[in-house]
């Protein structure tokens, strides 16, 4: 177990203040997921639930930088569901990903994928970053492996 060497009872902080991403476009991981209850759920008693992403962004100064997405997967509203899913099924094809149904929210884990990202006023009235929509990012090429044996000698010779 380790040990702080320093205090920081002096040390200010502005809670009020967020590093936003610039709006444009990011290589990203989804690192996390989860199936929650909406509000009118737990109020209601239905079994209306939503998908939260954890998406990390994987390059320039922003890397490592966290931001959220939810998508509504059952819910009574069929409008807001079906923009949920739709977003889902976005998301799955550009992983390769045929069907979900019966599958861990994981396996939308650790697969390269493009973000664009916006901002909007959040409930609070401060800026907030969202995921716009989604793109498949560039698979690196294949490496030709280039042969170490070369034709113009002859290898029958003995070193």
């Amino acid at each position: 177990m380790g040990f702080f060497d320093f205090e920081i009872k002096g040390i200010e902080l502005d809670v009020n203040a967020v590093t936003l991403l610039e709006n444009g476009k990011y290589k990203a991981q989804i690192y996390g997921s989860e199936i929650k209850s909406t509000k009118k759920a737990e109020e209601l008693g239905t079994d209306d639930c939503y998908l939260q992403l954890m998406v990390k962004v994987l390059h320039g100064n922003s890397l490592g930088k966290m931001i959220w997405d939810r998508m509504n997967i059952k819910n009574g509203n069929e409008t807001a569901q079906n923009i949920g899913r739709a977003k889902l099924k976005v998301i799955a094809n550009i992983l390769g990903i045929d069907e979900v149904s019966g599958s861990p929210t994981s396996i939308l884990h650790d697969k390269d994928i493009g973000v664009i990202i916006g901002r909007e006023d959040g409930f609070d009235g401060n800026q907030r970053n969202i995921i716009k929509s989604y793109f498949a990012v560039e698979k690196p090429k294949d490496v030709e492996v280039v042969s170490e044996k070369n034709d113009e000698f002859n290898d029958d010779i003995p070193f």
